[in-house]
């Protein structure tokens, strides 16, 4: 047996629809190991409460597990600009960061491609491309993340991502359209 389970096969098992016997052989795997290995049991509640979350009717009222943060509301534009609810709950204070050696309003670009929180560099979200780039610093997060999910104004998740951890932050990449969404992590 491998040393840890495959994301793509947690979630194959937690989204299965149907029960047959290669599945009861693949659910009687997956459960065996996650008994075993705490790491592969934090990914897999992780899996399940992202599951929990996008069977949940009411995307207004969406009620996130302690697993789950929200780490920012933004709006995506031309596919290379970031609009940020500030309204919202975020669990960093973002801002846009004013290009140096730019003078007067007419030097400033009206085009935000990073937003970065006041109060740590190193917590950054950016899009280059059509592909969004979170930066978070570990020491910033009690515990320890995962996975990074998208979800849409709709309360729809469109996109689940392992996080890595490189140099005491957490990295993860996002392919992501134009649209509202809400950027959890856990």
């Amino acid at each position: 047996m491998k040393e840890h389970l495959e994301l793509d096969d947690i979630v194959k098992y937690v989204y299965a629809d149907t029960l047959d016997s290669s599945m009861v052989i693949f659910a009687q795997r997956i459960n065996s190991h996650i008994m075993k290995c705490d790491k592969c049991k934090r990914l897999y509640d992780i899996v399940n409460s992202l599951y929990d979350l996008s069977h949940q009717r009411n995307s207004r009222s969406l009620s996130i597990n302690s697993v789950w943060k929200s780490l920012v509301t933004l709006k995506v534009e031309e596919g290379a600009r970031l609009v940020v609810d500030y309204l919202g709950k975020n669990l960093f204070n973002y801002y846009y960061p004013i290009v140096m050696g730019s003078r007067g309003e007419n030097n400033l670009s009206e085009i935000h491609n990073i937003i970065v929180d006041e109060e740590n560099e190193y917590n950054t979200v950016r899009i280059d491309e059509g592909v969004l780039k979170l930066k978070i610093d570990a020491e910033e997060i009690e515990g320890e993340l995962s996975m990074v999910a998208l979800v849409d104004e709709e309360g729809n998740i469109q996109h689940v991502e392992q996080l890595e951890l490189v140099e005491n932050c957490y990295i993860g990449k996002i392919n992501i359209d134009n649209g509202l969404y809400t950027i959890y992590i856990g």
